[in-house]
């Protein structure tokens, strides 16, 4: 269970730098 918290944060991190990434484009 931690290590699929711990992958789901890593892939909420990801979404969330692609977003910024677009919202500064």
């Amino acid at each position: 269970n931690g290590i699929g918290g711990y992958n789901g944060g890593l892939e909420i991190k990801r979404f969330l730098l692609e977003n910024e990434g677009v919202n500064l484009k």
